[in-house]
């Protein structure tokens, strides 16, 4: 399982624990951030792929200097 999954699940544990009086607010806080994170986490991860598609689909366009990182002076 990914970690979204795995934090979602740990937050369905800390809620249970949490209602049942055997963990405090402050632990089901820490889950819910934990998974708050996560899914931060894998939006970020989508915005970069997408972003690298995109840049690989321009790198033919490019001139040889730019992906060198070479420039020529005329």
């Amino acid at each position: 399982a990914g970690t979204v999954e795995q934090a979602q699940r740990a937050y369905a544990i800390a809620e249970v624990r949490y209602r049942e009086g055997i963990s405090t607010q402050t632990e089901l806080g820490d889950a819910r951030l934990l998974l708050q994170q996560a899914l931060a986490n894998r939006a970020q991860a989508a915005r970069d792929l997408q972003v690298a598609r995109v840049r690989m689909t321009l790198l033919p366009d490019l001139p040889f200097a730019i992906l060198t990182g070479t420039t020529t002076l005329r």
